[in-house]
């Protein structure tokens, strides 16, 4: 159902990409072999140069931060 996502019903284990929206390029900012956890990520922001994403773990409510540059 489309809500059972908001309802906690079920997590997700997130990986985290860039996309090139002119080439459609790929690739992933964080490596698999460094990927330590799971990651149910929402509530992604960045700081206001886009140097470090921001969001927070549903599974265990801490926030998270991923440097980009």
């Amino acid at each position: 159902m489309p809500n059972d996502y908001d309802q906690e019903k079920f997590h997700t284990a997130d990986t985290f990409w860039k996309i090139d929206t002119l080439t459609g390029e790929k690739s992933r900012i964080v490596d698999l072999n460094k990927i330590i956890s799971s990651y149910d990520a929402t509530d992604l922001f960045f700081n206001t140069d886009e140097s470090i994403l921001f969001f927070t773990n549903r599974l265990d409510g801490k926030l998270y931060r991923i440097m980009l540059k």
